[in-house]
């Protein structure tokens, strides 16, 4: 919820650099990175992210299994052990979705073992350069709006309002501003 929220108005005090009304809005760029170890609700974090166009999912196929349980009614046996039975599955659009298919990422890309072992991460570079790249694009889209002019609110006594002293610059500038 907090990754779909939108800075759509900014304000500040008269010596700050401004702010977003909408608070823990990210305004940044996002990738997210699976791979065939990623299951359950990091699956359904990672299709939520490609769902809703937050960002792009980068790696390889998840495991594919989202499907859970409750853990209501645990049933018993004899020797004390228990088992649970699968209850619930997600699905968007009419259709089922991760289980037995995962997630297939935007970016795919595997990871080689030997230079995993190395220190070497395929995934995160390519998250990496992808991102960069966006910012490349658009380097200042988070950056805060520069805040306007301010008005010149004194008061103006040839029409008695607010905003300006009289003169056709201070009437100039009140034009949208003052009804």
């Amino acid at each position: 919820e907090r990754l779909r929220r939108v800075a759509w108005m900014f304000n500040t005090q008269r010596a700050g650099p401004g702010d977003t009304t909408m608070q823990y809005a990210f305004r940044g760029k996002v990738a997210v990175l699976v791979d065939e170890m990623t299951s359950s609700d990091a699956e359904i974090f990672a299709a939520g992210v490609q769902q809703l166009g937050l960002g792009k999912v980068v790696g390889a196929r998840t495991w594919g299994g989202a499907v859970g349980y409750s853990s209501n009614p645990e049933l018993a046996l004899v020797d004390g052990s228990g088992f649970t039975i699968p209850s619930f599955g997600p699905y968007v659009g009419g259709k089922w979705m991760i289980e037995q298919r995962g997630v297939v990422p935007d970016i795919e890309i595997a990871n080689d073992p030997v230079a995993t072992f190395n220190g070497k991460d395929a995934q995160l570079d390519a998250a990496v350069k992808h991102l960069m790249g966006l910012i490349a694009k658009t380097p200042n889209a988070e950056k805060v709006p520069t805040k306007p002019t301010y008005p010149d609110w004194s008061f103006d006594r040839e029409t008695c309002k607010a905003g300006g002293d009289g003169g056709s610059d201070a009437r100039e500038q009140r034009k949208g501003v003052l009804a």
